[in-house]
């Protein structure tokens, strides 16, 4: 008689066990797949170079805003996103802040000024490498266009170009304008970029990363946009084309064979 009346509470208590872990599960459905990690770690971070995470926040927040740019501070992001199933608390995780996205419009020579400022932290070691300890939180992570910087220029002359839709930009430009995604941060003057005015989205970083991967199966690394120059990993001389290099080769070897001709010549004339 006394097992009879345990079993109802026995029943209740299995039944509640399921529905928590079937709610649990529920919880815990995986957004998409990550192909790779994306990190925003390494031996040169975001603060201080292009990272896969930094990539795929700035993809993630464009497409949310519909901007025509994203250039987001390193410092919203950190840790890893990794391979496998990515579920809501991996976001949460590699953006222990939520900041909302807000737009600015600003031209050419605006940006330009960004991106460059954006880089003028940085120096190089005695390895003529990126100096690790010289990482800020303002680092620019972008989308929406591909540029360069030379490391080993002057402060204030190390941006080269910015390439949008297959263009490459007037840096002084001042009339035509870009709209901009970003977080306050970028625009409010707290990070020492010059403040200007931006509007709302009413969406937020989180957000934005959350609607790009629930909207892909899986979710791959994006492609590089940044290219840094002037470092013994990819010094200036690298930016040759390969056939320009080839023909000053054979130039070179054309002049250098011009005794050579004569002096075989001459004996040859000498000879008859």
């Amino acid at each position: 008689m006394k097992h009879r009346r345990s079993f109802p509470l026995l029943l209740t208590a299995l039944l509640v066990l399921t529905l928590g872990i079937t709610g649990a599960a529920a919880i815990e459905k995986p957004l998409t797949q990550a192909q790779g990690d994306f990190t925003a770690e390494g031996t040169l971070g975001a603060s201080c170079s292009e990272s896969t995470l930094g990539d795929l926040l700035a993809d993630a927040v464009l497409e949310e805003t519909g901007a025509q740019i994203a250039v987001l501070p390193a410092g919203v992001m950190t840790g890893t996103l990794e391979k496998g199933a990515v579920f809501q608390s991996d976001l949460e995780r590699v953006i222990p802040e939520n900041a909302e996205l807000v737009t600015a419009r600003l031209t050419a020579a605006e940006l330009a000024a960004l991106l460059e400022q954006g880089v003028s932290k940085l120096s190089r070691n005695e390895s003529e490498q990126i100096d690790p300890a010289s990482a800020w939180d303002g680092f620019p992570q972008v989308s929406g266009f591909s540029w360069e910087y030379d490391v080993s220029a002057p402060e204030g002359k190390r941006l080269q170009y910015i390439s949008y839709d297959g263009q490459e930009l007037d840096l002084t430009d001042r009339q035509t304008t870009y709209t901009v995604a970003s977080v306050p941060a970028l625009f409010d003057g707290s990070l020492g970029y010059p403040s200007c005015s931006f509007e709302r989205t009413g969406t937020d970083l989180r957000q934005a990363l959350r609607d790009y991967c629930a909207a892909r199966d899986s979710i791959s690394t994006p492609a590089s946009r940044a290219a840094a120059i002037g470092t013994a990993s990819y010094p200036i001389k690298d930016r040759l084309p390969v056939m320009a290099i080839v023909i000053v080769g054979i130039l070179i070897a054309l002049i250098a064979s011009i005794p050579k001709w004569k002096e075989e010549k001459h004996f040859s004339f000498r000879g008859k």
